[in-house]
């Protein structure tokens, strides 16, 4: 299946564009949501563990993974990738006055593994047609003047 998606028009972002000129641009539209059960259902029927059994490597995995990464740890999973924390702070004009209050809400990146950069290179796509308004009733009997 192919990875899905929509054109939308947003301001041009080019150098010398003309203010107020507007281009299209491909955005990535998801076709719903896999969550934990379905993954863990999943895994458990390419291997000889039971889906309750992934759901509790995973579950693990989770709680590991906010331990290491409290402690400034970067997460790495092999092929899947790794997982690190990222922060940004307000500046200050000296060293001195900059206190650990400047730093942002932390957020956790992850970067692909081989095995992931290697299937987005492959990856093919295709737009959605947009859903159309559904028709009122008033819409469905013309007006006879």
């Amino acid at each position: 299946m192919a990875t899905t998606y929509k054109l939308v028009q947003r301001r041009n972002m080019h150098k010398d564009a003309p203010t107020g000129s507007k281009l299209f641009y491909a955005q990535a539209k998801s076709m719903g949501t896999s969550g934990m059960e379905r993954l863990c259902s999943m895994i458990s029927e390419r291997s000889t563990v039971s889906s309750a059994d992934v759901k509790a490597v995973l579950d693990s995995l989770i709680y590991v993974m906010k331990l290491e990464l409290s402690d400034a740890k970067i997460v790495q999973l092999g092929e899947f990738g790794n997982f690190r924390v990222t922060f940004g702070s307000a500046g200050t004009e000296t060293e001195k006055d900059f206190t650990a209050s400047k730093i942002r809400r932390p957020k956790y990146t992850f970067t692909p593994g081989k095995a992931l950069r290697d299937q987005a290179k492959v990856l093919t796509f295709e737009k959605v047609v947009p859903e159309k308004p559904k028709e009122t009733e008033e819409d469905d009997h013309p007006v006879i003047e």
